[in-house]
């Protein structure tokens, strides 16, 4: 025995219990992985007992580098929404280092792994990420589509701007709306059509999206716009689609948020056009946030003139945001 040869030579018994340690420890890689898996557990439990350890064990995880890829890629199977986040994160801090792994995951038949690397390439927000994200923007799953489309509006990177307009396009609806949010962080002239457009599409959530890409330009935006409602206020008094509606109402909403006082001019001409009280009503309370309570003549004299309740009402809603204003 190993106790008996030790001290037939007369080692101390601190030196045997250290040797005895030390052939119970696991070397080299296994110690890696062991402290991985401790890490993990930690990391991604869920149990109230180790609530304050999740952060550390992430940040410990992160530390690791190019040397926790594989272990994390590995994990990447999993169907629990928490363990998907917690791999985002870790994944997401690691960085650049863990983009080629993680864009070979794009090719697995695993859907829940595919659109997991979409996520994580999104908070990585590496242009490096691009090229491999490109090629599955068409893939036969929608899901994939909508997580490529928001992948590449994380990144940000304007060589991905013709690949989200032709997925602006894409006959499912959640793809669509992705990639009409992706559109708002591209730049604004090669984008601003398809946007406009957004903003009749059959879906509400596609049309909202449009709408809140458009606000996040700004000025330019409010220019494109005005050209948008003029151009349509030119067939006043013919029956619009309802597409048409939805449109000029939304665009009369962003130029309330984009908040360009020049746009006043237009509100009060979509008011005054009188031929659908919604987009009266989104007009007046733009007008309304646009312009505060120098306003209120002009909204009140409109309400007067009208004979529709409905229509008085809705005028009534801008009169409300004009007062508010300060």
């Amino acid at each position: 025995m190993i106790q008996t040869n030790c001290r037939s030579v007369g080692l101390p018994p601190t030196l045997i219990i250290l040797i005895f340690l030390s052939l119970a420890q696991p070397a080299g890689a296994d110690v890696t992985q062991a402290k991985l898996d401790s890490l993990w557990i930690r990391a991604s439990s869920g149990e109230i007992r180790f609530a304050e350890q999740v952060q550390p064990s992430k940040d410990s995880l992160a530390g690791y580098g190019s040397d926790a890829v594989e272990f994390l890629v590995d994990k990447m199977n999993t169907r629990s929404a928490l363990e998907m986040q917690i791999l985002t994160d870790i994944l997401g801090k690691i960085g650049v280092a863990g983009i080629p792994r993680v864009c070979q995951q794009l090719d697995s038949p695993d859907d829940f792994r595919a659109r997991l690397a979409c996520r994580v390439l999104g908070r990585i927000k590496d242009p490096a990420a691009v090229p491999c994200l490109l090629p599955h923007a068409f893939d036969p799953l929608f899901n994939i589509r909508a997580g490529v489309a928001t992948a590449l509006g994380e990144i940000g990177h304007p060589s991905a701007t013709d690949t989200l307009r032709k997925m602006a396009k894409d006959q499912d609806y959640l793809a669509r709306k992705s990639a009409v949010v992706a559109l708002g962080k591209m730049p604004f002239e090669k984008v601003a059509d398809d946007l406009v457009n957004g903003l009749s599409d059959g879906y509400y959530g596609v049309r909202y999206a449009a709408a809140s890409s458009l606000v996040g330009f700004g000025k330019p935006a409010a220019a494109i716009l005005k050209k948008f409602i003029s151009n349509t206020l030119i067939v006043s008094g013919s029956l619009l689609p309802q597409p048409r509606i939805y449109a000029l109402a939304l665009a009369a909403d962003c130029l309330g948020k984009i908040g360009d006082k020049s746009c006043s001019k237009t509100l009060q001409e979509m008011i005054q056009s009188d031929y659908d009280p919604v987009v009266m009503d989104y007009a007046a309370r733009a007008l309304g946030v646009l312009e505060g309570k120098s306003s209120l003549k002009f909204l009140k004299k409109i309400q007067l003139s009208q004979n529709d309740i409905f229509v008085q009402s809705m005028i009534a809603e801008g009169i409300l945001s004009a007062s508010a204003q300060r």
